[in-house]
């Protein structure tokens, strides 16, 4: 069984009998729980606010900040529970102030940096971006809504590291250790197929200072009724970023129609990796009818009274712009 500890002031508090670290990425921060059925005096020292660092014998899970401390007791008991987040929480919930109020021919990771600069957050990225000839800040914003605006626009995401940081990224082929197979490592899994969030076409509408009619349609040819959908583009746009944000919500709906929840013993792979969002691993389960790479979207490590488990959620890679599965001989009519 994997035990987890929170480092804080240089002094480790271990023991806890339960607990939950979450990370995902669709969230530019991580997230932890951790609770004690019997506090001991050594206990009252952690407290909110503090800076700690949440570990496992694989490595570091956050690096973050106590949010909540709450104690509690009954007649013959004392119990603990805090959760907290990664250090990018105040990137996330705070606002973006910046003096000039705007960028000018500034890339999104040069954008971040710059927000991120009080919060001492680190930000980074080893995407090909492009420069954005203009952005402005909306009054009351946070600094995560800014650049989430232009995260869309480019297909990008904006990934909370173990580290605190946020890496600003698209789906990787990065690949996990070994497979997910029934019958030899999953303990419970469930899977969805589905159409309900799929159209027909995808109609992007933009404008720049030299077009104000910018437009671009792809067709989904897996859906066979009249099913159009329209997206305004948030921020000025040219034709080529129309096509490219009318192909990412096409691939990223129809990969969000082949989704699965597999739950496995422990908290890293074959080769002794902690499971990370954003990579891929193979599923193998003809209950399920997944025969295919997923891509991990989120894990969740949790201990309670059955032990040490790891609950994945996965997707296909499309769904993050990732590529089509060639060989899938998944089921669900999907393609």
């Amino acid at each position: 069984m994997s035990n987890v500890n929170i480092i804080v002031n240089g002094f480790s508090y271990t023991g806890w009998t339960a607990f939950d670290i979450n990370a995902s990425v669709k969230d530019a921060c991580r997230s932890f729980s951790l609770q004690l059925a019997e506090m001991d005096a050594q206990f009252w020292a952690l407290e909110a606010g503090a800076a700690c660092q949440v570990v496992c014998e694989y490595g570091l899970l956050v690096d973050g900040f106590i949010d909540d401390f709450a104690p509690s007791f009954a007649q013959s008991s004392h119990s603990i529970a805090i959760s907290g987040r990664s250090k990018s929480c105040d990137f996330v919930d705070c606002a973006a102030i910046y003096k000039k109020g705007g960028f000018k021919d500034k890339d999104i990771l040069e954008i971040a940096i710059a927000l991120a600069e009080p919060f001492d957050v680190l930000i980074e990225s080893d995407e090909d971006l492009k420069k954005i000839p203009k952005f402005q800040i909306n009054q009351g914003e946070t600094c995560f809504a800014a650049v989430e605006r232009l995260a869309k626009q480019q297909g990008l995401l904006l990934i909370g590291t173990a580290e605190g940081g946020i890496d600003i990224t698209r789906a990787k082929d990065k690949r996990h250790a070994g497979s997910l197979v029934e019958g030899v490592n999953i303990v419970s899994a469930g899977c969805t197929f589905s159409h309900a969030n799929r159209f027909s076409e995808y109609i992007v509408k933009g404008q720049s200072k030299k077009n104000s009619k910018l437009k671009h349609k792809e067709e989904d040819k897996q859906i066979k009724r009249y099913r159009p959908t329209i997206i305004m583009a948030e921020t000025d746009m040219d034709a080529k970023r129309c096509e490219n944000r009318a192909k990412w919500n096409k691939d990223r709906a129809a990969g969000e129609g082949t989704r699965a929840n597999v739950t496995v013993y422990g908290m890293a792979d074959n080769g002794g990796k902690l499971y990370e969002p954003n990579h891929l691993i193979y599923v193998s389960s003809q209950s399920l009818k997944i025969e295919q790479d997923m891509l991990i979207e989120a894990v969740q490590f949790g201990k309670s009274m059955s032990g040490t488990l790891t609950q994945l959620t996965l997707v296909d890679p499309r769904a993050y712009g990732g590529e089509k599965q060639q060989t899938s001989k998944s089921g669900g009519g999907f393609g």
